[in-house]
């Protein structure tokens, strides 16, 4: 094949588009600065902790709101791919909405690993500042760890490059998303490109999807072990004070050593 062909020109353009979509987690560590992650300092300990499991439970509700969002492009990727079943060819209008669907992968992608990102930090701190927690949370079953989302992250990564690949695509680095778009535009120039792109992103949306029930298990399993954590030490505090208290409570009924003795009549002769 001739160098600079109009089908060279195609795979080159339609390659761009789908690493793109798959590795844009890479910049994860960006928008993860931006989540706030890490332990709240300056309040009482009972505080602290209280303050760190809304935290985590933050970050649930964004995993939840991103996987709904997820949910949503892989059903308009699927509705796409029926119509070019049956047209061979998207119209401009619905490509241009294909676009920002493949596109929202992508910003999924990322923020999926922003939060498995924030996550690991916030599990840093909270071990951090309650030293005890690192034996609990080792004696709990299924408590992820920094090194657990670092792994979720990793894996996040392969899983696109493998389900891009099933396509037939190869993947190298992301780009930026204005770059990311012009690729998309260029790539719905022609049936082949439409198919291919649309084929990817299915694949792809599908390995998000996976991927993001993952990461909401993990974080609801840190959520709940850290709450159970503040539960038993309120419960041992608890105690503890009840034990001080009636160690130094002064107990009833029980005659005073040092009290003057007193003594009946003198009996009689």
């Amino acid at each position: 094949m001739e160098r600079g062909s109009p089908k060279t020109m195609e795979t080159k353009t339609i390659k761009g588009c789908i690493r793109a979509l798959a590795l844009a987690g890479v910049c994860a560590v960006g928008i993860a600065g931006k989540l706030n992650a890490g332990a709240v300092i300056g309040a009482t300990e009972p505080t602290q902790i209280l303050n760190n499991i809304q935290l985590v439970a933050q970050y649930g509700k964004q995993v939840q709101m991103v996987l709904q969002q997820a949910q949503m492009v892989q059903n308009q990727l699927k509705a796409y791919s029926l119509e070019l079943q049956n047209t061979q060819v998207l119209s401009g209008l619905d490509w241009q909405n294909a676009t920002v669907s493949l596109n929202g992968l992508a910003i999924n992608f990322q923020q999926g690993s922003g939060v498995a990102y924030a996550a690991a930090q916030q599990d840093a701190a909270f071990t951090q500042l309650h030293q005890t927690f690192a034996q609990y949370a080792a004696k709990t079953a299924g408590m992820p760890t920094p090194a657990t989302y670092q792994q979720w992250i990793q894996y996040n990564t392969d899983a696109a490059n493998r389900a891009a690949n099933a396509a037939g695509l190869t993947i190298a680095q992301a780009s930026s998303e204005q770059a990311r778009i012009t690729a998309l535009k260029a790539a719905g120039q022609t049936p082949q490109g439409q198919v291919q792109a649309i084929m990817a992103g299915n694949a792809l949306a599908a390995e998000e999807l996976d991927q993001l029930r993952a990461l909401n298990r993990l974080i609801a399993q840190q959520m709940d072990t850290e709450a159970r954590y503040h539960r038993i030490e309120e419960e041992k505090k608890t105690q503890d004070l009840a034990a001080t208290a009636n160690a130094n409570a002064q107990p009833a009924n029980t005659p005073d050593p040092k009290a003057a003795k007193t003594y009946g009549p003198m009996p009689s002769n």
